[in-house]
């Protein structure tokens, strides 16, 4: 069974069905516009999304006076995305007091190396945690952040129920992280930053962002360049431009202070029909 069918038998509305839906309540058809996020968001999610609200069985409390901005997924794991009026430590002490639930990862600020935002004021680059209910077997990992004093707190759920919840909370336990390891690359001014993710093991590590940019994707490479260089980071190969208009590059660092050799990869791609999106990944090595 496809993704998209499985999430319309659990009662979720696949991509086909919520643009039917969209169609079939408007007396016109839809404008360019409304045409064209909705072909991206289709190339996008090769699983289901749901625009403005959450699947009906998440499994998970949402907070307060939250407002659902969206979901994507597929049976058994869900990312839902949430705009909430509480600062993040409050939505972050909301999810590790739920009674039933444990503790697999504290609260910890969201790592200060990989894409960060520029300095500004107001800005809270966020928190993350992790917590775990037995019955039925639920994983929920929160992160919470700011982007200025006085805007919503944007919020985003990874939800995954099931027997894989188990195995995943063991995995969680089981290896230290090479994040730690991950250069440092802040957007240059003008640059918006919302992180998306990462994942690894002991001895790599990948992080990935979305980048709203005014600049050419090159000059926004030579930048972050020009920062790996500051900090010590040699290049391996010139910079090349790719297929699609992307940019990448890979770095080498030598062991120094009890670290080991690592090499980077910083790869810019922008995201289809030209909307002005970018994806950032930086990922790590050590060897």
């Amino acid at each position: 069974m496809s993704t998209s069918a499985a999430a319309g038998a659990a009662g979720n509305p696949a991509p086909a069905a919520l643009a039917q839906t969209q169609s079939a309540d408007s007396t016109s058809a839809p404008s360019a516009d409304a045409a064209a996020l909705r072909k991206l968001l289709d190339r996008m999610m090769s699983g289901a999304y749901l625009v403005g609200q959450a699947p009906e069985k998440l499994g998970a409390p949402l907070p307060p006076g939250a407002e659902v901005v969206g979901a994507m997924g597929q049976a058994g794991y869900w990312t839902v995305f949430l705009d909430s009026p509480k600062s993040p430590a409050e939505v972050i002490a909301f999810y590790r007091t739920q009674p039933g639930w444990e503790v697999v990862e504290p609260e910890r600020h969201q790592s200060a190396n990989g894409f960060l935002s520029e300095s500004l004021e107001g800005v809270d680059s966020g928190s993350l945690t992790i917590i775990f209910r037995q019955e039925p077997p639920t994983l929920l990992q929160i992160t919470a952040h700011r982007l200025a004093e006085g805007q919503a707190t944007q919020v985003m759920l990874s939800v995954q129920t099931g027997k894989d919840a188990h195995q995943m909370k063991e995995n969680l336990s089981s290896y230290s992280s090479a994040e730690s390891l991950l250069p440092v690359l802040r957007a240059p001014s003008g640059v918006q930053v919302r992180p998306t993710g990462g994942g690894g093991s002991n001895d790599w590590y990948n992080s990935e962002a979305n980048l709203q940019i005014s600049q050419s994707l090159k000059q926004l490479h030579q930048a972050y360049a020009e920062q790996l260089r500051t900090q010590g980071w040699a290049e391996v190969n010139p910079s090349s431009t790719l297929p699609g208009g992307g940019e990448a590059s890979l770095w080498h660092i030598a062991a120094e202070n009890e670290q080991p050799v690592r090499l980077v990869l910083l790869d810019l791609q922008p995201v289809p029909e030209g909307t002005g999106l970018y994806r950032g990944k930086l990922t790590v090595w050590t060897r």
